[in-house]
C-alpha cells in the first residue's frame, strides 16, 4: 500500500479519500476479501493464537494496535438482508411488467380498394349544392315549431322569386343551429306546398347530383382512426331529409307513383351508406332509411298494380345490396385495432381511450371514470389499469369482435350481446352497444322493410286479382321472388291471415311469441306508443308499428 494515512488504527477511508487515494481504490477488492475472511475466522472459533498466526502469515501484525472486527449482526440487521433481496426482486419485477404492458401488438391495418367512380364522392358535391339545409329539415316535418317563432325577425336576404329573379326583400327568418331558417308565411306554423316546392326548385342541382350517385357504387373511406371526423354522416341525413320533402310535395300533388320513388330514393341512400362503414355508419343509414320508409305507408292503397309491384320489386333489390351485419362488425373491428395501435403510441394512452371512446365522447381526466370502480376496488379502481397490457387489450377485444362476427354471420340470429361488466375496463369503452345495433338491425329496420315489401306485393295482387291472397306463397313468383321471412322467427314467414277486405301482416316481434296479430302497444308514450323496443311484448302489426 502506498497510501501515505494508512494504518491499523485507521477507521474507515471516507469517500472523498477513495476518489483521491489510487492505492486505496485499487485495495477496496482486497480489503472486502480480507474482512470476509476474518469475520469467518471469528465465527468459526479459532484459537486464540490462530488470528495472530494468520496475521503474521499475510505479512501483518497486532503490534502497535489491535485489529478492528466487526461484532455479531443484530438480529433485526440480519432479517434485513433477505427483505432487501425481495425488495429488489419485487422491483424488477415491477419494471419487467410495466415494460411489458407497455409493448405495442404488431398488426396489419386492413384497407379496401376505393372504386374509381364512387357514389361517396357524389353524395359530397350534393351536399355542397344544398341550399336552406335547416329550412327543408322543418318543412319536411311540414310544421315549423312553435317555439322558435318567438326568435323569428325579419332581415335583409337575397330571395328567389317567383319568375326566377333574385332581390332583396325583407324576409321573416329564425336562426336554428346556426343556420338560417325561413318561416312559413302560413299564420300557423304549416309549411305551404308553394314553399315547399320553391325548396326542391332551389335544390334541383342537389336532387340532380344526389341521384346520379345513387347509380354508382358507394364505399365510404376507410376509418382507421378515433379522431377522425365524421361530418358527412350529418351530410347524409340531410339529403334523405331533401329525397322525404320532395316526396311529400309530389304526393301533396297526387303524383303518388313519383313520390314512392322519392321515398324510395331516400331508402336506397339509406342502404348505401353503410357500405364500407364500422357501427356508426350502419345506425346513420338505418335511420335514412326509416325517414324514406314511414310515408310509403301511405302511399300503398294509392298505387295501381304496376306501380305497386315495381316498389315491391325495388325493396326487393334494396334487401339484396344491403350490407351484411357481419360486415359492419368486420369494419368496426378494423378501426378498433387502428385506433388501439394509434393510442398505444401516446405515452397517456389509458387517459386517451376514455376521450376516445365510442360510447361517451366527453373528454375526461378523471381515471376512475375509465375503469368504472365497483364497491370492492374503492378508491383504488385506478389501479386497475395497470393490470392490462396493451397485447391483452387488442388480443382480448379482438376476440369479443370475432365472436360477434361469427354469431352475425348465423341467419336469422341478431348478434349475442356481452354485458360491459364481463369486459376489461378498456373494452368497457372500445366496445359497440351491440343492443343499440341488433334493435335497430332487427325490429325497427329488417322486419320493416319485410313488412312494407309484403304489402306493396299484396296490393299489386289485390289490384290484379280483385282480393287477397289466401295465403304469402300466392305472391311468389310472380310479385316477389321469395317467401319474406320474418327475423325473428327460425326460418319462419311473416305470420299474416285475411281479414274480411283487409287482411293482418305482422312479424312474431322481439318476444318471440306469436299473439295472432296483437301489435305491441306502450301505454304512456304519447305519439311512441306503437314503438317497438326490445322488451316490446306483442306483435310488430304491419301499418301499425310502423317505427
Amino acid at each position: 500500500m502506498d497510501c501515505r494515512i494508512f494504518s491499523l488504527n485507521a477507521g474507515p477511508m471516507s469517500w472523498r479519500h477513495r476518489l483521491q487515494c489510487t492505492a486505496c481504490r485499487r485495495a477496496y477488492t482486497a480489503d472486502k476479501i480480507i474482512a470476509r475472511d476474518l469475520l469467518r475466522l471469528k465465527a468459526e472459533g479459532v484459537p486464540a493464537d490462530g488470528l495472530k498466526q494468520t496475521l503474521t502469515a499475510v505479512g501483518l501484525t497486532t503490534e502497535g494496535g489491535s485489529v478492528r472486527s466487526r461484532r455479531k449482526l443484530p438480529t433485526y440487521r440480519r432479517l434485513a438482508l433477505p427483505g432487501g433481496s425481495v425488495s429488489a426482486a419485487v422491483m424488477v419485477a415491477t419494471f419487467a411488467w410495466l415494460h411489458y404492458t407497455e409493448t405495442n401488438p404488431r398488426v396489419t391495418v386492413t384497407y379496401p380498394k376505393m372504386p374509381v367512380l364512387n357514389a361517396f364522392d357524389s353524395f359530397g358535391r350534393a351536399a355542397k349544392l344544398m341550399r336552406d339545409e335547416g329550412t327543408i329539415d322543418y318543412a319536411q316535418t311540414g310544421l315549423y315549431p312553435s317555439a322558435n317563432r318567438a326568435n323569428v325577425k325579419k332581415v335583409e336576404r337575397t330571395v328567389m322569386t317567383a319568375a326566377g329573379m333574385s332581390g332583396i326583400k325583407a324576409t321573416p327568418v329564425s336562426i336554428h343551429n346556426g343556420q338560417v331558417v325561413q318561416v312559413p308565411a302560413d299564420p300557423s306554423g304549416h309549411y305551404t306546398l308553394a314553399e315547399k316546392e320553391a325548396l326542391i326548385r332551389e335544390n334541383a342541382p342537389a336532387l340532380r347530383e344526389l341521384r346520379e350517385g345513387l347509380t354508382w357504387t358507394y364505399l365510404a373511406p376507410p376509418i382507421r382512426s378515433y379522431t377522425t371526423t365524421l361530418p358527412y354522416y350529418a351530410r347524409d341525413r340531410a339529403m334523405a331529409r331533401l329525397l322525404s320533402l320532395d316526396a311529400q310535395t309530389k304526393r301533396e300533388r297526387g303524383d303518388w307513383p313519383a313520390a314512392v320513388n322519392s321515398s324510395l330514393d331516400a331508402m336506397q341512400l339509406g342502404v348505401m351508406i353503410p357500405h364500407g362503414a364500422p357501427v356508426i355508419g350502419k345506425l346513420v343509414g338505418i335511420a335514412c332509411e326509416a325517414i324514406g320508409r314511414k310515408p310509403l305507408w301511405g302511399a300503398i292503397d294509392k298505387l295501381d298494380a304496376r306501380h305497386a309491384e315495381l316498389a315491391a320489386r325495388r325493396l326487393e333489390a334494396l334487401e339484396a345490396s344491403t350490407v351484411p351485419l357481419w360486415d359492419t362488425l368486420t369494419e368496426e373491428k378494423w378501426l378498433g385495432q387502428a385506433g388501439m395501435i394509434e393510442a398505444f403510441r401516446q405515452p397517456d394512452w389509458r387517459r386517451l381511450f376514455s376521450e376516445m371512446s365510442g360510447t361517451n365522447n366527453t373528454p375526461t381526466t378523471d381515471m376512475e371514470y375509465i375503469f368504472r370502480p365497483t364497491e370492492f376496488l374503492g378508491e383504488a379502481a385506478h389501479l386497475r389499469a395497470y393490470l392490462y397490457s396493451k397485447r391483452r387489450i387488442f388480443a382480448d377485444y379482438t376476440r369479443i369482435m370475432d365472436m360477434q362476427i361469427a354469431n352475425a354471420r348465423r341467419p336469422g340470429s341478431p348478434p349475442s350481446l356481452i354485458e360491459a361488466d364481463s369486459f376489461d375496463p378498456y373494452l368497457a369503452q372500445l366496445i359497440p352497444v351491440f343492443s343499440e345495433l341488433s334493435d335497430q338491425e332487427l325490429g325497427g329496420n329488417k322486419v320493416q322493410n319485410g313488412l312494407l315489401k309484403t304489402a306493396f306485393a299484396l296490393r299489386a295482387y289485390r289490384q290484379e286479382h280483385h282480393g287477397y291472397p289466401g295465403t304469402l306463397a300466392a305472391l311468389v313468383p310472380d310479385y316477389l321472388q321469395r317467401l319474406p321471412m320474418d327475423p325473428y322467427a327460425e326460418h319462419s314467414a311473416f305470420r299474416y291471415r285475411r281479414n274480411r277486405a283487409s287482411y293482418v301482416l305482422y312479424s312474431i316481434g322481439p318476444d318471440r311469441k306469436d299473439d295472432g296479430g296483437v301489435p305491441a302497444y306502450r301505454p304512456g308514450e304519447q305519439g311512441h306508443e306503437y314503438h317497438v323496443t326490445r322488451n316490446s311484448i306483442g306483435d310488430i302489426v304491419a301499418g301499425v308499428n310502423t317505427n
